[in-house]
């Protein structure tokens, strides 16, 4: 069964009806032989508020640069990298409802600082999937590509593994904190400062747990201040990203001693600072032999 909405409603009595009427003055000016330029001019008349929205249309649909930069700018609240080139457009519209999607390509640096960017900022959350309205894009960037995927009311950031690549989109239709809670990235929480471990579907419970057991015995999970850590998997690789320690030395040192406990995982520390992505390995310190297992 088809919706009708105000739109539609407002788009047939001001745009449709016009033009049925102007095409039936007009037919029956011909068709009597008498003011047929009266008929004609119902004719223009009908067709005026078509052309102007056709117009509307095609203007509003085709996007500049400046134009894309800016939306991105004013959907995310993010500056847009200055490396940043857009590689791929898509953009639709229909009637007063759009939605708008690009991939914009950047140097590593840029794209970190991104990354940091948005887990610096409350307001983004991280998901576990969600479907693309782009068909162009679903087949440039499929999901299995994909590190990170942030949302924003009806914006989504989606971050490709090469480090160099992230992908907008904005849909106007939809909110995409208001679709399903599965797409958002599931959670747990331990201990009584309710310490929470953020982690995409494709990592187990038991994973999660493990890791959480040994931030508890390195005392980074403590009893003096809640903390927030996001897991992602790609290749067998678990990638942990911690935000606002960059400066705390101690939590630093714990989250080390947690990587050398866990000898079955394969485990990379991100410290997300402001503008910047550290890899946690490059600055460990050497670790004692009562932290190995």
């Amino acid at each position: 069964m088809m919706y009708i909405g105000k739109v539609e409603i407002i788009f047939f009595i001001f745009v449709i009806l016009p033009f049925l009427v102007g095409i039936f003055f007009f037919l029956r000016s011909l068709n009597k032989k008498k003011s047929i330029g009266c008929g004609f001019s119902c004719l223009i008349a009908g067709l005026l508020p078509v052309i102007l929205i056709w117009l509307f249309l095609r203007g509003f649909g085709h996007e500049t640069k400046r134009s894309f930069i800016h939306e991105f700018e004013r959907d995310t609240k993010l500056t847009f990298p200055q490396s940043g080139k857009i590689v791929e457009k898509d953009y639709a519209s229909s009637y007063f409802d759009y939605h708008r999607a690009g991939i914009i390509a950047m140097d590593t640096l840029e794209y970190n600082k991104l990354l940091s960017d948005v887990q610096s900022k409350e307001y983004f959350q991280l998901a576990d999937t969600i479907e693309k309205s782009s068909r162009k894009l679903k087949k440039q960037f499929p999901d299995h590509e994909c590190a990170y995927l942030f949302i924003i009311r009806k914006s989504a950031l989606w971050f490709h593994k090469n480090r160099q690549i992230v992908v907008y989109e904005h849909d106007s239709e939809n909110s995409y904190n208001m679709k399903k809670t599965n797409n958002l990235a599931p959670s747990k929480k331990y201990g009584i400062m309710e310490h929470e471990i953020f982690y995409k579907s494709n990592i187990t419970e038991n994973a999660v747990d493990s890791i959480a057991d040994a931030l508890t015995e390195t005392n980074f999970f403590d009893d003096k201040e809640t903390k927030r850590i996001s897991i992602l998997k790609m290749n067998n690789i678990y990638e942990v990203l911690v935000k606002g320690i960059e400066n705390n030395h101690e939590a630093l040192q714990s989250l080390c001693e947690m990587q050398q406990l866990l000898k079955n995982y394969e485990i990379e520390v991100y410290i997300v600072g402001t503008g910047s992505v550290m890899k946690l390995s490059d600055n460990c310190l050497p670790i004692t032999p009562d932290f190995q297992r």
